[in-house]
């Protein structure tokens, strides 16, 4: 069997697009939709994030240095909850290359790290959401 079609490294180097779910209705959002129910809107201008794959460098790159740091702690030093929480948003920020139609309260719009931290925050269903689409192989073949 050929495996070249099934290197998930480089689509997941690259990116893919993560449409993102209304957390109540499961509905793919669109600019202008309800924001009660997630229906509607304008189907050409799709809500959502670009992630990279767990199978990217800038990914193994992270974590190795987040284990090595680890590693090299004392014994005795242990992970809060809060700590681990922080170190997951951390994660899908370092994935996260781009979004398009996304409005922080407040109007703010342009895609930093300050800014897509913020909205990972605080807003833990997207979160959820690029999590398992970034480990998710198959969005990456």
């Amino acid at each position: 069997m050929d495996f070249s079609n099934l290197d998930t490294a480089k689509k997941a180097n690259e990116g893919t697009f993560l449409h993102l779910k209304h957390p109540g209705s499961g509905v793919r959002m669109h600019e202008g939709c309800d924001p009660a129910t997630g229906a509607g809107g304008d189907p050409e201008k799709k809500v959502g994030v670009w992630m990279l794959g767990k199978d990217s460098n800038k990914h193994a790159a992270r974590t190795h240095k987040r284990n090595n740091a680890r590693i090299l702690a004392t014994d005795t030093q242990t992970v809060t909850s809060e700590e681990s929480e922080s170190d997951t948003i951390d994660m899908i920020c370092n994935l996260a290359i781009g979004w398009q139609h996304i409005q922080l309260p407040g109007g703010e719009n342009i895609f930093n790290e300050k800014n897509v931290k913020e909205f990972f925050t605080q807003f833990k269903w997207a979160a959820e959401q690029a999590i398992e689409h970034s480990l998710t192989r198959s969005n990456f073949i």
